[in-house]
């Protein structure tokens, strides 16, 4: 299985900010929840490698599900835009813009992860690397 890695460049108060290398030449941005002590619904998750496979749901028609997540269930890379899209999943973007209340947003997150979908069908593992404490 393929490996990818997140790189976290900021962990702010509100918002953490990476991006996956994972060998194309433009790298896909990600928006998480803040560092909150891996607490449910309101942090993102450890550093570490998670295997990650295809998850579809009613609410989630495309998405990866991290599997065996430190203390946490239900963990997705999925579709959405800012902060208050997720409870604590993975949003991909193509590029990174500002919210109207000046947080940070991922763009064009349907597309990204609908690349991430096309590239590993068969899933992959996610090396998640915070480069900031």
């Amino acid at each position: 299985m393929k490996e990818i890695t997140l790189y976290r460049f900021f962990m702010g108060p509100e918002v953490t900010l990476g991006y996956l290398e994972e060998g194309r030449n433009a790298p896909t941005y990600t928006l998480e929840r803040p560092w909150r002590d891996n607490a449910r619904n309101i942090s993102c998750i450890p550093e570490g490698k998670y295997s990650c496979t295809n998850y579809v749901s009613q609410r989630f028609a495309r998405a990866f599900e991290l599997h065996n997540v430190p203390g946490r269930e239900a963990i997705l890379i999925h579709a959405g835009n800012e902060v208050a899209d997720t409870q604590g999943c993975i949003m991909p973007g193509v590029t990174l813009g500002l919210t109207t209340k000046g947080l940070p947003t991922v763009m064009q997150s349907g597309t990204a992860l609908g690349n991430l979908m096309a590239s590993y069908r068969q899933g992959f593992i996610l090396n998640i690397k915070n480069m900031v404490r």
